[in-house]
């Protein structure tokens, strides 16, 4: 079976770390982008199983970001991975829909059990 991600992230660094993380666990890194204005559209356009997605970014609000792909798909799997691990930040993207939390720095195993349990629909956070 097919595991696909797209990685929303406006550092080439974490993107590339989780790209190898991810891919080294068998998913397919589909696409991933900093964040720019057609971040959105490419969700659209891949359909992937799962989403991870910083939250502070230059480019684009990682909120609104994580509600525009809610409100397009309601059952998407996003995966915050952000420095900004304020409870209240933690609070708000697991209130609007996020299926998991994760802060910067973390490590490399953490994150690939992590993406594993939310595409099994494992973890309840």
């Amino acid at each position: 079976m097919e595991k696909t991600v797209f990685i929303i992230d406006d550092s080439a660094l974490a993107r590339r770390t989780i790209k190898n993380l991810l891919e080294n666990d068998g998913f397919d890194v589909v696409g991933e982008t900093d964040g720019g204005a057609n971040a959105i559209n490419q969700y659209k356009e891949l359909k992937p199983d799962i989403v991870t997605m910083d939250i502070a970014m230059s480019k684009m609000d990682g909120i609104r970001a994580l509600e525009d792909i809610l409100d397009y798909n309601p059952e998407a799997k996003v995966v915050v991975i952000t420095g900004k691990a304020k409870e209240e930040v933690v609070k708000k993207t697991v209130g609007i829909g996020a299926k998991y939390f994760i802060a910067k720095p973390f490590e490399g195993n953490e994150l690939v059990q992590i993406v594993e349990k939310v595409f099994n629909d494992e973890i309840v956070f």
